[in-house]
């Protein structure tokens, strides 16, 4: 009986460590050639003049690859006051020296973010670009958010958090 319940122990023993061995020795078919993680905190939407430019982050691409893929995922916190909304837009900076800089919109476009009613409100939003020139080249990336007033000597709109997570994949995966 004791060698019956040893032979299972052992068997078991081998059929649980042999898949995990396999598996830890195999590399993962589809991984990103890179990650980057962004935290932002506030943020009021709108500016009195175009030196007010919303979050930025950049994406400096591998040097032996041709070109990327680009997917960002930004989850905001923000809120909206009654009657009003907001859209938020990631554009790649395309022009630096003028102010704003120009920026290229990313499919995935410009977000609407309605009315919280004053309120804190959180969503999830992907903007992707695929052939992004790599061959180590540095891109610029703005976050950008449209509308809310001012009323009655505040803002109607603003983030009270953003987090980028960007994601640098092979072109054409």
């Amino acid at each position: 009986m004791r060698k019956a319940v040893l032979v299972v122990a052992l068997v078991s023993a081998i059929a649980v460590a042999v898949p995990w061995v396999v598996a830890a020795q195999t590399p993962p078919e589809d991984q990103a050639l890179d990650r980057i993680e962004r935290k932002y905190g506030q943020f009021e939407w709108g500016c009195i003049d175009n030196f007010c430019d919303g979050p930025k982050f950049q994406i400096e691409t591998p040097a032996d690859v041709t070109a990327v893929d680009v997917v960002v995922t930004v989850t905001i916190s923000y809120r909206v006051a009654a009657g009003h909304h907001g859209f938020a837009i990631l554009g790649r900076v395309t022009d630096e020296p003028v102010a704003p800089p120009n920026t290229e919109p990313l499919q995935g476009g410009k977000w609407t973010l309605p009315s919280t009613g004053g309120r804190t409100a959180t969503t999830t939003l992907t903007w992707f670009v695929q052939n992004l020139p790599a061959e180590g080249a540095t891109h610029h990336f703005i976050l950008d958010f449209v509308g809310g007033s001012p009323v009655a000597g505040e803002w109607v709109a603003e983030t009270n958090k953003a987090v980028v997570v960007a994601e640098v994949w092979s072109a054409g995966r």
